[in-house]
């Protein structure tokens, strides 16, 4: 189960997750883009449907788990990557409203899901999680507070569900991307993209595929003593 997959990172990582054998549930509040990843999959003659949900709301994400379950028979692997940014501006002239959006869609989205996987996942012997965080959610994004607070919060319940959960057989992690040519990411000023990229030790921005494969090694059993990690993917940016 997949959320926030009608574009961009989610989108890619449904795609890799059912090239590598899963079952795919796609979940976004863009029924268009949803179904468009949906077609993808099953044009490559792979297995995908779509469920519509705001993961903003308790009852609707409760909705999309037990849809998922229904579909699909269960709920071994789940990607949790909706999130959204708060407009720049120095944290005294923020409005509260933005902080709030960011925070209860990013934050609160998370936990809600992983609220809901994890309470099958201990009833049914185990799963993976993994967390769409952000190299802001391990250092600072300038002039995003809300965003900057949210995704620090994401990784600490990444580290602590990974914890938690690690003698029931259920495994939680989280990527941290850093610039990443999404298409909200390339809707940017060109000069601005290129302020950013030039940032980038590597020199260039990440893929969302580079991201999709990492999530997809992560939900895997090759990453089998892996949990509460949260993995940087960067192009070295925010270790460099």
């Amino acid at each position: 189960m997949i959320t926030g997959a009608g574009s961009g990172i989610g989108k890619a990582t449904a795609i890799a997750m059912a090239d590598a054998g899963a079952a795919v549930v796609v979940s976004d509040v863009n029924d268009e883009g949803g179904r468009q990843t949906v077609e993808r999959i099953v044009a490559a003659g792979n297995t995908a449907s779509f469920i519509h949900c705001d993961t903003a709301i308790d009852d609707e994400v409760a909705e999309l788990v037990r849809a998922t379950v229904d579909a699909l028979g269960g709920l071994d692997l789940a990607v949790n990557n909706v999130g959204v940014a708060d407009p720049v501006s120095d944290l005294h002239e923020s409005a509260i409203e933005d902080f709030d959006r960011s925070v209860g869609i990013t934050l609160r989205g998370t936990y809600l899901c992983m609220r809901a996987e994890l309470a099958h996942m201990v009833e049914h012997g185990g799963g993976a999680i993994v967390n769409t965080a952000s190299g802001a959610g391990i250092k600072n994004a300038i002039g995003m507070p809300a965003y900057t607070a949210a995704k620090h919060g994401v990784v600490g319940l990444t580290k602590h569900a990974g914890q938690q959960y690690a003698a029931r057989n259920i495994r939680v992690n989280c990527v941290c991307p850093g610039s990443i040519a999404t298409e909200g990411m390339l809707a940017a000023p060109e000069e601005m993209l290129d302020t950013w990229t030039k940032l980038i030790p590597m020199g260039r921005m990440g893929t969302p595929q580079e991201i999709a494969d990492a999530i997809v090694f992560l939900l895997s059993d090759r990453a089998s003593f892996l949990t509460s990690v949260a993995l940087p993917i960067d192009g070295g940016y925010f270790y460099a």
